[in-house]
């Protein structure tokens, strides 16, 4: 039914972790980094965009009375809450892949240590089967 992996099943799975490691860490930092540019170009972008059309309604939407001003008050809040949320939200998950990415580029002592130790041990029972043959 289910059988646990051998050592050396376990040892070859670790080293294909770590060979993909720089390349999938790499990948994340330029992903990351792309995208802390995406978000923070289309946030100016986006609150420009807002600023000049309330500034447009403000202009040419004639003085009224004390209810349209609390309306353009009511628009312009729950259009800058829902923005900076989604830059929020944007700015977190770039930011995060980016630092988890550079994280990813130091080495894993654990799977280093391991990986060390099997190559010793592997050497020292290949060395005791020649002196044995011999």
């Amino acid at each position: 039914m289910f059988q646990a992996p051998t050592d050396g099943q376990v040892i070859e799975q670790v080293r294909r972790q770590e060979r993909w490691r720089p390349r999938i860490a790499g990948v994340f930092i330029v992903v990351g980094l792309a995208g802390l540019a995406f978000t923070i170009v289309m946030g100016h972008h986006i609150y420009n965009t807002m600023l000049g059309s309330l500034n447009w309604a403000y202009q040419h939407i004639p003085p009224g009375p004390h209810q349209s001003c609390q309306l353009f008050n009511e628009v312009g809040y729950k259009r800058g809450f829902l923005i900076g949320m989604t830059l929020l939200g944007g700015f977190t998950t770039f930011f995060s892949m980016a630092f988890n990415g550079f994280l990813m580029t130091i080495r894993d002592r654990k799977n280093q240590l391991l990986l060390r130790c099997w190559d010793v041990l592997t050497m020292e029972d290949a060395n005791s089967v020649d002196e044995q043959g011999a």
